[in-house]
């Protein structure tokens, strides 16, 4: 039977031809998914899922880091201020977005 660690869907079985004409099965990990934005579904830059890095080097150290893109962050950070200086309303905030000015708010 396979061993504890290779009897998940995370590892990929991939048959291989040896010189000697036998086939044999390799069990390789299955590399995660690349990771994107919650709201714009755009790519994230500097996010790594490695673990063997730090937790503090997988995602940036900003607001909101790991889970919204820079620009998605921007806006929430702009939207939440306007919202407290009076000039916006809070149901003119993007729904999406929504989730993210909320706990600004409040700070």
């Amino acid at each position: 039977m396979a061993s504890p660690k290779n009897r998940s869907n995370s590892v990929r079985k991939v048959k291989r031809r040896t010189p000697q004409g036998t086939t044999t099965i390799y069990k390789r990990r299955v590399k995660g998914k690349k990771h994107s934005c919650a709201v714009c579904k755009g790519k994230l830059h500097a996010t790594h899922s490695l673990p063997s890095l730090a937790k503090s080097s997988r995602h940036p150290s900003r607001i909101y880091g790991g889970n919204l893109c820079h620009l998605c962050a921007k806006k929430a950070i702009i939207f939440s201020q306007r919202i407290k200086d009076g000039s916006m309303q809070q149901t003119e905030v993007e729904i999406l977005l929504l989730p993210y000015v909320k706990p600004l708010l409040q700070k």
